[in-house]
């Protein structure tokens, strides 16, 4: 039973080191790096998350945000200087009528928010995505279809 607390800890100390390094983690990855099944990984960052080390995302982990991430209490998380100014960027190419797609991730919901300042003159845009938070903010612009 030590042994196996031992490679729990190691890999708990692996996981969190790269996420220190990379501000994200993916199961797949750690799950060939550290030789593990995915499973064993999910369970890892479940613990992890449930010490409040990291918030667990779809597909793995990023590193605590000040507080959860969460759109549905009104407030927004302030976003890193280089999701803004690209959010920006993808608002202005934005078409004005067609289908775009969006996936889920903190840059896809500074996206969102960028385009709940400057909705669409009319409607025509649809967006589609795969982010519940994301849906949540683009659900209160005017001019698009969720």
């Amino acid at each position: 039973m030590t042994v196996q607390m031992d490679a729990a800890a190691d890999r708990h100390r692996r996981i969190l080191r790269r996420l220190d390094a990379d501000g994200r983690v993916e199961v797949a990855d750690l799950s060939g790096d550290l030789r593990v099944a995915p499973e064993t990984v999910r369970r890892d960052l479940r613990l992890l998350e449930g010490q409040g080390l990291l918030q667990r995302v779809h597909g793995g982990a990023v590193r605590l945000a000040e507080r959860p991430l969460s759109p549905f209490d009104g407030t927004t998380p302030e976003h890193p200087p280089r999701h803004v100014r690209l959010a920006a960027l993808v608002v202005d190419l934005l078409p004005a009528r067609g289908t775009v797609f969006l996936a889920a991730s903190s840059l896809t919901w500074a996206v969102a928010e960028s385009l709940s300042r400057h909705p669409p003159a009319a409607a025509g845009l649809t967006v589609m995505t795969t982010g519940l938070d994301v849906a949540v903010v683009l659900s209160r612009v005017a001019n698009l279809q969720v």
